[in-house]
């Protein structure tokens, strides 16, 4: 009886071994933006690579004291997309993620750096701030959310894992 439900377990966990390469095989979306340092009000290209065919995305500019929505983009059959976007008049100098989310919870960022406007840049109030005064959003991490394939897969490994631990506990 013990061995049955020990070959049973092993069975579960060489079936699902495989089961999160399969499900992560198509590639993760990758976007860049260029150029990677702008000034606020310019215009940026955003690309993505490997975004899904035909996907909708909602492109937005992130830091860590400005957020704003650029826009929506779709990719096309080719998994592929370019859109043009304009930077917000004011949004702060500072180093920003871009960040492309898809209705399933797919997300790509792509860093970029904000820099204050020519006609902004020698005005009173800027050159009179003292050095570090303005909150930098360098370097940060956007935490990155798991699929739920990902999700269910560490589950039924921790699962099994614990039922032929128990299995060998009792074995001796």
């Amino acid at each position: 009886m013990k061995t049955k439900i020990l070959r049973l377990a092993l069975l579960f966990v060489v079936m699902g071994a495989g089961l999160p390469a399969r499900a992560l095989a198509h590639g993760a979306p990758a976007i860049s933006v260029s150029p990677q340092v702008c000034a606020a009000g310019s215009q940026i290209t955003v690309k993505g690579e490997t975004m899904g065919a035909n996907e909708d995305f909602k492109i937005s500019l992130e830091g860590l004291t400005f957020r704003a929505d650029l826009g929506a983009a779709t990719s096309d059959a080719d998994e592929n997309m370019s859109v043009a976007f304009t930077v917000p008049t004011n949004a702060p100098a500072g180093d920003y993620q871009v960040k492309a989310l898809s209705g399933d919870g797919d997300v790509a960022t792509a860093d970029l750096t904000v820099i204050a406007p020519a006609s902004n840049a020698a005005s009173p109030s800027t050159a009179s701030a003292p050095p570090g005064a303005m909150p930098s959003a360098a370097p940060h991490i956007l935490p990155h959310p798991r699929t739920p394939v990902e999700t269910t897969s560490a589950f039924i490994v921790a699962l099994v894992s614990a039922a032929l631990g128990i299995v060998l506990v009792r074995r001796k």
